[in-house]
């Protein structure tokens, strides 16, 4: 379990472990190069062929998001990640 370096791209999710101190955000996906996602330990990756739970999953990591626990349930619709992106990006301007 732990944390976890997600690429939407591949479909993939890298554990990162439990120890916050050695944890790295931001990571680059070993397979396609990409940006990874960074997900809180609750996190549950969708099966590889869960093509729409993916394009959720794509939503957050293009929009930079690393979904931590605490900031809501995770969104289950493309709407909802769309709103969520939204929201969240508000707090931060």
């Amino acid at each position: 379990m732990g944390w976890k370096s997600v690429c939407a791209n591949c479909r993939k999710a890298f554990s990162q472990g439990i120890d916050t101190t050695k944890i790295k955000e931001n990571k680059v996906c070993p397979n396609c190069g990409r940006i990874m996602g960074f997900f809180s330990e609750k996190f549950r990756p969708p099966k590889k062929t869960d093509q729409k739970k993916w394009e959720i999953v794509s939503i957050l990591v293009e929009c930079s998001i690393n979904y931590k626990t605490g900031i809501g349930s995770f969104p289950k619709t493309i709407e909802e990640a769309q709103e969520f992106t939204r929201l969240v990006g508000n707090l931060y301007r």
